[in-house]
């Protein structure tokens, strides 16, 4: 039975046990994405000071080109996820075995082809970027293919992490995250510390890759749902229609991979190696403070997307609303502090030489808090099947993101800042503006009453952090990391209560209240109350 807490003052009751799941993969997430920092903090420090920065830019440029050749999945790794969660909703839970089947069989061939085009982009990695040493372009040979193979593995992983979260279990999927990063964590040190070389560091992905495979395989069978995945459940018919769902999900997700990873390319084709290195020093920053915001988002995904396999236009909006003020919640203080404290985390972390990026770190920092408020909204309109607008929003980001980029960096001479502001300028225009309008459109919400429940909310906590980080800068003395520590646990004081009465609304405040006062009875040792659904009122 579910159980309500009673709050006496005002009569009314919450719903709890889908906040302690939120809760609990809320928490999940977030420790393993700050364990993913910590290790990326300490260990990226000792690769690229073993690797050297011509080394490290070899590697980061080996691992962005390996990104690419994801796309083979032609999108079939987001339409797995939508039809799982749509047949779900729809209560047609025979048809999941169909979606699980041949979302296994096509990786299976698409992973033959990762490899393939792995070993021949090695071929000719030397005549593609000239400014590489022969020697890593020979290392090149062994690298990609083996990156290609970790990434095969991470298909199959994809189809049994969407099973997990269909059931709301992103604790298991972060146990599997956890447990790869370990031997990816350790792996690197080993290797490098025996003076191992990039194919070594290949070859730790690869057995990362295979073991988070095997454990998401396995919790995928005991606690998802139901599904039985054999050869006679893989039909033409439901191959057709992943397909024809996922055809417009790989084009939205090559220009996804444009917009995060082009920039990597264009500094090593344009601005030499060592750019490539500084710039990638900014996005790994900021695609790990991403990753660790976007957790939110990938909470509520399952059930956006069941409420819209549902047709429940009402639920959806209230969820979405409720996903975007979640987001940005974690996303301002995160982000605000790349904006402000960049250049002296850059220093302290890795020297001065790195402080050329502060300035592309603050630009992107910026224009991804506008991308994490599109988020819900995104996931929303693929909930609905509007693929196809999705992606063509998204080419005309990317386009906008590369012709202005490359423009600003190599013609104009702004560097590694003019690809940062080619970000940015796009990501506001189209992610917080356009893309948000369109998905409003899909949910039949207004867009101004939209606006003011969220966007108005966030853009107003975001300003008010970061001019409370400029002033609290300038406030207290830089020295060391004890300094920086000092600033940013200031800056957390801050923010509290603008995160609280601005970011939050209503709602979210007394889910986060009520949830309180039951730990508060829990330990004191008090029952909470039970009450049945006819006794239920609902919350302002």
């Amino acid at each position: 039975m579910e159980r309500y807490f009673f709050r006496a003052t005002e009569r009314e009751y919450l719903t709890i046990p889908a906040f302690r799941v939120y809760a609990r993969n809320l928490v999940s997430h977030w420790l393993t994405k700050l364990a993913n920092l910590a290790v990326m903090l300490l260990l990226s420090r000792y690769v690229i000071h073993a690797l050297g920065p011509a080394g490290y830019g070899v590697w980061s440029l080996m691992v962005a080109l390996t990104s690419y050749l994801g796309l083979a999945e032609l999108g079939v790794r987001v339409s797995t996820g939508r039809y799982i969660n749509y047949y779900l909703g729809r209560g047609e839970n025979g048809r999941l075995n169909e979606v699980v089947s041949v979302s296994l069989a096509f990786f299976a061939v698409a992973g033959g082809v990762v490899v393939v085009a792995a070993a021949a982009l090695a071929a000719g990695f030397g005549q593609l970027f000239p400014k590489v040493l022969a020697s890593s372009a020979h290392q090149a040979l062994w690298v990609l293919p083996l990156l290609g193979l970790s990434l095969w593995l991470g298909f199959f992983s994809a189809t049994f992490v969407q099973l997990l979260a269909a059931r709301q279990r992103f604790d298991l999927v972060n146990a599997a995250d956890l447990s790869a990063l370990a031997v990816r964590a350790g792996g690197t040190w080993l290797v490098l510390a025996a003076g191992g070389g990039l194919v070594a560091l290949a070859g730790v992905q690869v057995v990362a890759a295979g073991l988070s495979a095997a454990m998401l395989r396995g919790m995928s069978r005991r606690w998802g749902p139901p599904v039985r995945i054999a050869w006679r459940y893989v039909r033409a018919s439901m191959a057709r229609e992943l397909l024809a769902f996922g055809g417009w999900a790989m084009l939205n997700n090559i220009c996804i991979r444009i917009v995060y990873s082009a920039g990597v390319a264009v500094a090593a084709w344009k601005l030499g190696i060592e750019a490539a290195a500084f710039y990638s020093v900014a996005i790994l920053l900021i695609d790990n403070g991403r990753e660790l915001v976007n957790g939110v988002n990938n909470v509520f995904a399952p059930e956006l997307q069941q409420a819209a396999g549902r047709g429940d236009l009402p639920a959806l909006r209230s969820q979405c609303v409720r996903g975007v003020r979640m987001t940005m919640l974690l996303a301002i203080p995160l982000l605000a502090g790349f904006a402000v404290f960049g250049g002296q985390f850059l220093r302290l972390w890795l020297g001065d030489s790195y402080a050329v990026a502060a300035r592309t770190l603050t630009l992107l920092a910026l224009a991804n808090l506008a991308n994490l408020a599109a988020m819900s909204p995104l996931t929303s309109l693929e909930g609905l099947g509007h693929v196809r607008m999705i992606a063509l929003l998204s080419a005309a980001e990317a386009a906008a993101n590369v012709t202005l980029g490359l423009g600003l960096a190599a013609w104009l001479g702004w560097g590694i800042d003019g690809l940062a502001v080619g970000t940015l300028v796009p990501m506001l225009l189209l992610g917080a503006g356009v893309r948000t309008w369109v998905a409003c459109r899909a949910m039949r919400q207004s867009a101004r009453q939209y606006a003011a429940q969220t966007m108005l909310h966030w853009v107003s906590g975001a300003a008010l952090t970061v001019c409370g980080g400029m002033v609290l800068g300038w406030a207290i003395p830089a020295h060391g990391w004890m300094g920086f520590v000092f600033r940013v646990t200031a800056l957390c004081a801050w923010y509290l209560p603008v995160g609280w009465y601005i970011v939050l609304g209503s709602q979210e405040r007394a889910a986060f209240a009520a949830r309180g006062r039951s730990l508060l009875i829990r330990l004191g040792g008090v029952k909470e109350v039970p009450v049945y659904e006819t006794d239920r009122t609902r919350l302002n």
